[in-house]
């Protein structure tokens, strides 16, 4: 399985997939199998790394159709962004995605109401998620 290109429609199988990457790529080579597991509530990243803060500013850019652009505030040092999109706060169960770039624009949206939110990943780990919004896809009449 190879990983998958920023801004590719992923499912919730791919998702696992995604997070064991993110978690790969963290801070230097991860700890060795002899070290000991970081106290409850920490990283174990030492020294001045820390994971970033959640981008601000998320919104929605246009629903075109089918079609929906999203928009936030880079964080500095931020070399992705991963975007979740569920039915429900809090779900993925409609789209998971990275991308390099403080925007994504993805089709074939279901119609209905969805609730998005975005993570910055940086060495030192992902920051927390933004808190969701909500928007809707209206039914496409031909």
């Amino acid at each position: 399985m190879r990983a998958p290109s920023p801004g590719v429609l992923m499912r919730r199988r791919d998702l696992l997939y995604v997070l064991v990457l993110l978690f790969l790529s963290g801070c230097g080579d991860g700890p060795s199998p002899s070290a000991p597991s970081p106290a409850p509530g920490t990283s174990g990243v030492t020294g001045s790394c820390a994971p970033p803060p959640a981008p601000s500013g998320l919104h929605v850019v246009s629903i075109v159709g089918t079609t929906v652009e999203l928009a936030w505030t880079p964080i500095p040092g931020a070399d992705v962004y991963v975007v979740l999109v569920g039915t429900t706060p809090g779900g993925t169960e409609t789209f998971v995605s990275d991308t390099s770039q403080a925007s994504i624009r993805w089709g074939g949206v279901s119609p209905g109401r969805h609730f998005a939110r975005v993570q910055a990943h940086t060495a030192c780990g992902n920051g927390p998620s933004t808190g969701s919004i909500e928007f809707t896809v209206p039914e496409v009449v031909n």
